[in-house]
């Protein structure tokens, strides 16, 4: 169905402050879904990779700026009419732009996405290292469903790990496209913007829906991912349930994490400036229940 490229490694990056980014660059075929995975590291191999979707005619999210030559050489030989984006962060958008203005693709999104990639954002060091910084670029609201050749997929808003996240269903084939909403059937650490609450809710509204596979951008799980879905809203109803009871006795956030074991990856947090840590989870967890 799909041509070019095979699995390959890549050893040269697009961003100048990095030339000589690790690159990961590899393909595997799920039925008629095409998951390219992507990842790049300027320091040995890449700590996280991320993937895009390839689906009849349509690509689902960009993947990083370090693998842009990459992505347009995939869809220059597996030519694709349209881009959708699951959400604005970089590893999703990296490479939004370069298509649109590259290759002349529309991309679209939920309209804070688009309001999100219309000018450039400051990001934090460890995302110009991991992913690169995203381009901006006007792309368009979506608005109803998306039809390709044979397939149809429902956009579905499934807010908490950002505002504008979107997620795909495509009922009669049973596939859920989460892009970051699982991840993990157990988290660790939260970036400071998500938002707990919100999570569950979307996750109880995708548990709603019928669906066998779950193609997580970082985490994809071809069977039974709906089993893999509830297991994350378990354990977040558990913390939750944990970090209640302890809220009642009148203990802080850092007390709390000690009592229930959660522990911080600190190599993970100083890293990442703090955006990045288990305590922003439970902070959010404690915020819901206020």
């Amino acid at each position: 169905m799909y041509q070019g490229l095979s699995a390959k490694r890549f050893l040269r990056s697009n961003d100048l402050l990095f030339p000589n980014v690790m690159k990961v660059f590899s393909i595997r075929d799920y039925g008629k879904v095409r998951a390219v995975e992507l990842g790049g590291s300027p320091f040995g191999k890449p700590l996280m990779t991320t993937r895009v979707f390839l689906l009849d005619n349509i690509l689902i999210d960009s993947g990083l700026k370090h693998c842009r030559k990459e992505v347009i050489e995939l869809i220059r030989e597996n030519p694709v009419s349209a881009v959708y984006l699951t959400h604005f962060h970089e590893d999703h958008s990296g490479n939004a732009a370069a298509l649109q203005s590259q290759l002349n693709l529309p991309v679209l999104g939920h309209p804070i996405t688009v309001e999100k990639m219309k000018s450039p954002r400051l990001v934090f060091p460890y995302q110009r290292v991991m992913w690169g910084a995203a381009s901006s670029l006007d792309m368009m609201p979506l608005q109803g469903n998306i039809e390709t050749d044979h397939f149809l997929l429902q956009p579905i808003h499934t807010p908490g790990h950002s505002r504008d996240h979107l997620s795909f269903f495509e009922a009669e084939q049973g596939w859920f496209f989460s892009g970051d909403l699982y991840l993990g059937d157990r988290i660790k650490y939260f970036r400071a913007d998500e938002v707990f609450k919100d999570q569950v809710s979307s996750l109880e509204k995708a548990l709603e829906l019928d669906f066998e596979a779950l193609f997580c951008t970082h985490n994809p799980k071809p069977v039974k991912g709906k089993e893999h879905l509830r297991r994350k809203l378990d354990f977040f109803q558990n913390l939750s349930g944990g970090v209640g009871e302890l809220m009642k006795k009148g203990f802080p956030a850092k007390v709390i994490m000690k009592e229930l074991k959660v522990k911080e990856p600190l190599l993970v947090k100083l890293m990442c400036f703090g955006n990045v840590s288990a305590e922003n989870m439970i902070l959010s967890i404690m915020e819901s229940l206020s």
